[in-house]
């Protein structure tokens, strides 16, 4: 399901105070977490977006390794290779399109950042770093 985040509202699920504000208006927030703490009633509500738009990774998924695997797995997202290591590269290189002003939303730099990946164009850019770095 695709979600327009340019609309989305958080709603207050109670009355109360606003405690804690843990981002700025724009600012990347990862899913799951609370961006907004309340104190409602003697309760802290906190309140936050579903992960619903992106794929839920466990942390040993990303775990890394010697330089050798290391670079293999960078490889391998550039190749297109799907898997967790590709979604969070999506989203890093997404959220980098974002504040560079090349894409209005996260959703919108995700998908430039996999065509570039899918294109070649990402390896390519990569090989050319690689032939003028060992010249």
């Amino acid at each position: 399901a695709t979600v327009n985040l340019s609309s989305t509202q958080l709603l207050a699920p109670a009355a109360g105070r606003v405690v804690q504000l843990n981002n700025a208006p724009g600012e990347i927030v990862a899913p799951g977490s609370a961006a907004v703490v309340l104190g409602a009633g003697g309760l802290v509500i906190n309140v936050g977006l579903p992960e619903t738009s992106f794929a839920k990774v466990k942390p040993e998924a990303l775990r890394g390794g010697d330089s050798r695997k290391n670079a293999a797995a960078l490889l391998d997202v550039l190749k297109g290779r799907k898997g967790p290591f590709r979604d969070v590269a999506l989203l890093n290189a997404a959220a980098a399109l974002l504040v560079a002003g090349r894409a209005h939303d996260l959703e919108g730099g995700i998908l430039l950042a996999k065509k570039s990946v899918d294109s070649g164009e990402a390896e390519g850019r990569l090989d050319r770093l690689l032939a003028v770095s060992n010249a």
